[in-house]
C-alpha cells in the first residue's frame, strides 16, 4: 500500500480491504502472520480490521497519517531512508555503491519482525 490515499478514497480502501481478507486468511491457514508495507493511514485500516500483525511504515513521511501512526508506537519497521549507497569507495568492487534502503525496527514492539532464523522452527 506504498500509495497515498484518504478517507474519501472509498474504492481503495474496500479493495484493500477485500485483498488483505483473502491474504490474511491464506497466511493463517499456512501458519503464517501477515504483515503490510505502506502509509500510516493503510496500516492504521488493516490493523483495526485485525487483517495484519506487522506493520512496516514507507519512508513516504508525507502520506495519510504515517506521521501519526508513527508516534503511535504500534508499527515494527520503519523505512528511515531510501536510495542510499553502501560500499561505493574506490577499491569496493562497485563502480557506484549498492543501493540500498534502510529500516528502524521499533524496540518497544515485543515481537520479531516476521524474519526466519536459521536452527529454529
Amino acid at each position: 500500500m506504498d500509495f497515498n490515499f484518504t478517507d474519501s478514497d472509498r474504492d481503495t480502501i474496500d479493495l484493500m480491504i477485500r485483498y488483505f481478507r483473502v491474504i490474511k486468511a491464506r497466511m493463517d491457514a499456512a501458519g503464517y502472520k501477515t504483515g503490510a508495507y505502506g502509509s500510516g493511514h493503510a496500516h492504521q485500516i488493516l490493523r483495526d480490521q485485525g487483517l495484519i500483525d506487522y506493520s512496516w511504515i514507507s519512508a513516504s513521511r508525507a502520506f495519510s497519517r504515517s506521521s501519526a501512526f508513527h508516534r503511535s508506537g504500534d508499527w515494527h519497521l520503519f523505512q528511515n531512508q531510501v536510495d542510499r549507497e553502501w560500499f561505493g569507495e574506490t577499491g569496493s568492487g562497485c563502480r557506484r555503491g549498492l543501493p540500498i534502503d534502510t529500516n528502524v525496527q521499533n524496540m518497544f514492539q515485543d515481537a520479531d519482525v516476521g524474519l526466519w532464523r536459521g536452527g529454529h522452527s
